[in-house]
């Protein structure tokens, strides 16, 4: 009779009598009906005999009421083959089962059940087996020996307790968990109990040193070594103890936020995962500004609306320093009762706003995750707190990353424009250089600037007989009526030494309350220029011109304007110079002379402020048209070349000379009496006179000079002496 027939067998003499068994109480197999039909088949079946390793049993004999000695027979044959089954073929088939150890109330109601034998129905419990004795030793002292690797002593058997048999015995008297070689289930399955330490896995190497008998300590020192280089491969985002960092939730949210390229979609994913995670009534993202890196402004926000999109906060004072500061999550409740941040406090209660997450990376506060109310039963957790941080240091590192896109994406816009307009700019050379004409080059000049979107402009030229910065060209319209008013800038115009003293261009802020420009301009002009940007044009420290404009098209181009310009102004100026020079019809008049005087009258004013002596001498080459006459122009120039050689040679630092006739030539000598001209004239009125020596001409050279103060002490008296 196979084991479970046995087992049914003895459970329904059982139930014949009016009691249960333990197999009663827990549905299985017997109760099924698939049981139920095997058994009426079984009673149909008649005579047919059931075959075992060793018994024969008839289906007749089933009906048979059995005595009280059969039923206690049948109960130690039952635990008889359940000691047997490690061997029985139909368990295992052939294989060769190691030793079960069981624990120890396995053990413990094993060893009960042998008194089942000794007592008689009348007076058992219901149950198969009775209820376990106390053992002298407690599950955690069992647990400990066991995950020790020690043997648990076998508790001696009373002598008032007959056992079943020797083999049950060695059943209770070993420990753990062995199975048979090809158990698909290893000992690193055993049971855990509930509270306590699992036991640890025994290492291959273990094993091995157990059996050789190595020292424990060695032991213990191979199994360090391998859980160290366990946790030195695991990758873990843990930091400051946090025990998150697990979560395949936060492994998942951190991949969306990395593979984030551009800021919407890197607010988005933020956003959506903290409010899907943690249940808050509202989430916002404030970062840096980028024209104002101590401001923080609104990014972006989810579950409330934020009207003024320009609202800010500043991060040198007030809570958001104290983000800073901390750069961990801040409360805002900790600000309610301090009249020091009740501003702020309030201005962050209109956003629905109660944490503050600051994002950092490298040390650096980005910006801050914004959070409301929580949806949800009870306030924010230690737990919920270490997830909103751990989005929120992912987050820094992908803002940062996507900072630093935006960067390089403008910068590579900003050289590929720059590029191209830098052709544009040659194009517009080769143009400009193709015609001499001021006209055209004025029509060229307004076409240009109307394709970079400036409305109005003003370019003054330096008129050194006037003294006067004068416009030349300006916008077709000319909106400021500068050129049909005649408007000049005077040298010592207060917004000519303002512009004098700029080193670069510059977008003036505020323009309309500088005083330079106050002073320059009318009210009614002022009403009408939006702006002010100035490119000065100099020749080392000498300005020689420079471009105003007062008004573009497209304020949000404003930058790109200004570089723009920033490059044109400099060609611009250097042709406009040149083709001023050339151009006939701007040249019909030339004055020369008045420059002249202009300098000698400026050398004169520095001699009377430091209160020196300054000497004009007047060289006059009397008959220098009959020369001219007879040896050509040629000759009459190397007079005039060899003149201004030997005067050159003679000359100081601060003295100057100038052609002032075609036979004249006035020396200015700052600083320097007659006693010293003269003798400087004697000089080089010989020497030219030798080096010029002919048979047929001599020339004749003579010279006039005037001190300062003494023969005079304006211009006009010195020239009046000398002429």
């Amino acid at each position: 009779m196979g084991l479970l027939e046995k087992a049914l067998k003895y459970k329904s003499e059982i139930n014949k009598r009016g009691k249960e068994t333990i197999i009663d109480r827990i549905p299985g197999p017997a109760d099924t009906e698939l049981m139920q039909t095997a058994n009426t088949a079984e009673s149909s079946a008649g005579k047919e005999e059931i075959v075992d390793d060793s018994h024969h049993v008839r289906d007749d004999a089933r009906n048979e009421t059995l005595s009280d000695e059969e039923i206690i027979h049948l109960d130690e044959s039952l635990l008889r083959d359940l000691d047997e089954g490690a061997n029985s073929k139909e368990l295992f088939g052939e294989e060769k089962v190691e030793p079960i150890i069981l624990e120890e109330n396995e053990s413990t109601s094993l060893n009960n059940a042998r008194s089942v034998s000794q007592v008689s129905f009348e007076t058992e419990s219901d149950d198969l087996f009775s209820l376990p004795n106390e053992e002298p030793a407690s599950p955690q002292e069992v647990l400990k020996k066991q995950t020790s690797f020690q043997k648990l002593e076998r508790e001696e058997t009373p002598k008032d307790k007959p056992s079943i048999n020797g083999e049950m015995e060695d059943i209770s008297r070993l420990a753990g968990y062995q199975l048979f070689a090809d158990d698909p289930l290893g000992p690193e399955d055993a049971p855990v109990i509930v509270g306590k330490k699992a036991p640890r896995k025994t290492h291959p190497q273990e094993e091995v040193m157990e059996s050789t008998g190595a020292p424990k300590e060695a032991n213990e020192k191979i199994i360090i070594d391998e859980e160290e280089k366990l946790h030195n491969d695991r990758v873990s985002l843990e930091r400051r103890g946090k025990q998150y960092q697990d979560f395949l939730v936060l492994h998942e949210i951190g991949k969306e936020i990395m593979r984030c390229d551009n800021r919407k979609s890197l607010f988005d994913t933020i956003l959506f995962s903290i409010m899907g995670q943690i249940g808050t009534s509202s989430s916002s993202i404030f970062i840096a500004d980028p024209q104002n890196p101590t401001r923080w402004i609104f990014g972006d926000s989810r579950g409330v609306t934020i009207r003024n999109k320009k609202m800010y906060f500043d991060t040198t004072e007030g809570i958001v320093s104290r983000v800073i500061s901390r750069k961990q999550i801040v409360d805002l409740d900790e600000f309610k009762n301090q009249p020091a941040f009740s501003d702020d406090y309030y201005r962050f209660i209109s956003i629905d706003a109660r944490l503050l997450s600051p994002m950092v990376c490298d040390g650096e506060v980005l910006g801050a995750i914004v959070l409301g109310e929580k949806i949800t039963i009870g306030d924010y957790s230690d737990a919920e707190k270490e997830f909103i941080s751990a989005v929120s240091e992912l987050s820094a590192i992908a803002l940062q990353k996507v900072n630093s896109i935006e960067r390089l994406r403008d910068e590579h816009e900003r050289f590929k424009t720059e590029l191209e307009y830098v052709h544009h700019v040659e194009a517009l050379k080769a143009r400009m250089a193709s015609d001499i004409n001021l006209r055209r080059l004025d029509e060229m000049i307004a076409t240009e600037f109307h394709k970079l979107g400036i409305m109005s402009y003003a370019i003054f030229i330096d008129n050194e007989r006037n003294e006067r910065f004068e416009p030349l060209f300006v916008e077709k319209n000319d909106t400021l009526s500068l050129r049909s008013k005649e408007f000049t800038l005077p040298y010592e115009s207060p917004l000519v030494e303002y512009i004098a003293a700029l080193k670069e261009c510059v977008k003036v802020d505020d323009h309309k309350r500088l005083k330079p420009v106050i002073d320059a301009f009318s009210e009614s002009r002022l009403k009408i220029m939006p702006l002010l940007w100035v490119y000065p044009f100099k020749f080392g420290k000498k300005l020689v011109g420079f471009l105003l404009v007062f008004d573009i098209i497209d304020f949000e181009r404003e930058k790109e304007i200004h570089g723009k310009l920033t490059q044109l102004s400099t060609v611009l100026f250097s042709y406009i110079l040149n083709l001023k020079a050339l151009d006939v019809y701007e040249n019909r008049y030339m004055d020369l002379i008045e420059p002249i005087l202009r300098r000698i009258e400026i050398e004169l004013q520095n001699a009377r402020n430091l209160k020196i002596p300054l000497t004009i001498v007047m060289f006059s080459i009397k008959n220098f048209k009959r020369y001219y006459t007879l040896y050509g122009r040629m000759e009459a120039r190397r007079i005039i070349d060899a003149l201004e050689m030997i005067i050159r040679t003679r000359l100081s630092d601060t003295d100057f000379s100038v052609r002032f006739d075609r036979n004249k030539v006035i020396l200015v000598l700052p600083g320097k009496n007659k006693k010293y001209a003269i003798p400087l004239a004697n000089t080089v009125r010989n020497e030219i006179i030798q080096y010029f020596k002919q048979k047929e001409v001599q020339l004749l050279v003579t010279f006039l000079s005037a001190e300062f103060p003494e023969d005079g002490e304006d211009l006009y008296t010195l020239l009046d002496i000398i002429d």
